[in-house]
């Protein structure tokens, strides 16, 4: 296996070059013209879908995916799999087409037009802890990763993560987000070809992993449990259709149109992301059982691609980690600052506000690496699972009452679903003993009070 040396090293910043130039360059490109590369309703198929790939599949869908399947093989898949599903639901449900026609910019703004302020402040409240638990989990991703390349310790490994990834917001690594997603995309599937390729090619293939794995366990999309495993398949559809991120990467599509493709492309492009992760997770198995499952993707590639090469995508892989933790952070602290301190402080000058958000971003990713320790060997996955699910108990009843019962629903009953399918979540995660995904006990008591709100605003209404 190759070891950190210069040629390795280069790799690395070559590797991270690239995507930051891609971004770098287009933003230029864009201030000379005077059009926007990451506004609102502006931007192509080819771009958006990018920005997208490049947001929902960070660490968690690679070297997450490649731990998880390391103990558990193909349960590891529910990840990206759960991505595609969502990007289809979106589509075929229609309810990304009338989210995108109601002309609202936030998710919080369209629950605050037909429940109030107080619904969309809790709603926002409830978004930005479950985004901030996706944070987490990157941290988690890109310490494995430093961990594997450098000598830092755990410690040493996170304050890294975090100091590059609020190094890239302040260096202008969000400008041009649509190319700097589309390289971003194009690397990870150039990478997760060649891994796939690497593992079905080298000592036996595909015939060697089923012979050598239990299939009960490794070739099992239920490993973990039913409830266990489809759960975290549902927190990923539910997730991803309540998340203030990817809503406003779908709101750059120029029409709605490009909206459908994107929803199409994405729902195509990225389970096979999940499975190429898996198969690696499965090879280091077999090959390699004494290393710590995190390691599993980037040990591979020291090991199976000369190190310039390894190097270099070890690098765009960072940026892969890191992207999510920079692009979240921003969400959450704009969130947090114009969703809720504005509404309790609307008087607040711009000026001020700005600075608020500023300073939010620069704690976000440190706040996040404190909430990890004594917690840096979890799996990368329960913490991206964990907040999906939180985000589409929190936002998913609502929102269907938004779109599909307009005016029939009191706003008291929507604010109070918001706050009790995330808190029902959380107990039976950190309380309860049931082998049950969290999203499933949220959800069912998120729709509970929904439908007894239903009910009794019909009956109001006939009285």
């Amino acid at each position: 296996m190759a070891g950190p040396s210069w040629q390795l090293y280069i790799g690395i910043v070559i590797g991270v070059a690239s995507v930051i130039l891609a971004g770098v360059i287009s933003g230029f490109r864009s201030r000379r013209s005077g059009k926007s590369t990451s506004g609102l309703r502006s931007l192509g198929t080819v771009a958006v879908t990018g920005s997208m790939i490049g947001l929902a599949t960070g660490g968690a869908s690679t070297i997450g995916t490649a731990q998880l399947a390391y103990t558990y093989g193909f349960s590891a898949w529910w990840f990206t799999l759960g991505l595609g599903l969502a990007f289809w639901t979106l589509l075929l449900t229609g309810f990304g087409k009338r989210l995108y026609e109601s002309g609202n910019v936030t998710l919080s703004q369209f629950i605050g037009n037909e429940y109030g302020r107080r619904a969309a402040m809790l709603s926002a409240a409830s978004v930005a802890f479950g985004s901030f638990l996706t944070v987490v989990s990157n941290i988690l991703s890109g310490i494995a990763l430093v961990r594997t390349i450098t000598p830092f310790d755990q410690l040493a490994a996170g304050i890294t993560v975090a100091t590059i990834a609020v190094a890239y917001i302040i260096f202008g690594g969000m400008r041009g987000s649509g190319a700097t997603g589309l390289v971003k995309t194009t690397l990870l599937l150039s990478l997760c070809a060649i891994n796939a390729a690497l593992v079905l090619s080298s000592d036996g293939g595909w015939g060697a992993l089923r012979a050598a794995l239990p299939h009960g366990q490794y070739f099992n999309l239920i490993s973990r449990g039913a409830a266990t495993d489809l759960g975290a398949g549902l927190s990923l559809v539910l997730g991803v259709m309540t998340t203030q991120t990817y809503f406003q990467v779908l709101l750059m599509s120029r029409n709605l149109g490009i909206h459908r493709r994107v929803c199409v492309l994405c729902g195509v492009l990225c389970p096979p992301i999940g499975v190429a992760s898996v198969l690696v997770g499965q090879y280091m198995r077999i090959h390699a059982p004494d290393i710590t499952p995190a390691t599993a993707l980037p040990l591979f590639l020291l090991q199976k691609l000369p190190t310039p090469i390894a190097g270099f995508f070890l690098g765009a892989l960072l940026i892969t980690v890191v992207g999510p933790i920079a692009g979240l952070s921003v969400g959450i602290s704009t969130n947090l600052v114009r969703d809720i301190y504005k509404n309790l402080r609307p008087d607040t000058p711009e000026k001020t506000l700005g600075r608020m958000i500023t300073a939010i971003i620069a704690v976000l990713p440190f706040f996040g690496l404190v909430c990890l320790i004594g917690g840096g060997g979890s799996l990368i996955l329960s913490w991206s699972f964990l907040s999906l699910g939180l985000r589409g108990a929190a936002l998913m009843a609502p929102l269907l009452g938004a779109v599909y019962l307009p005016g029939r629903i009191p706003p008291a009953f929507a604010a109070a679903a918001t706050i009790t399918g995330p808190v029902v979540s959380m107990i039976s995660k950190l309380l309860l003993t049931w082998p049950v995904d969290p999203v499933f006990p949220g959800l069912f008591a998120s729709c509970a009070v929904m439908a007894a709100g239903y009910f009794f605003g019909k009956k109001r209404r006939a009285a």
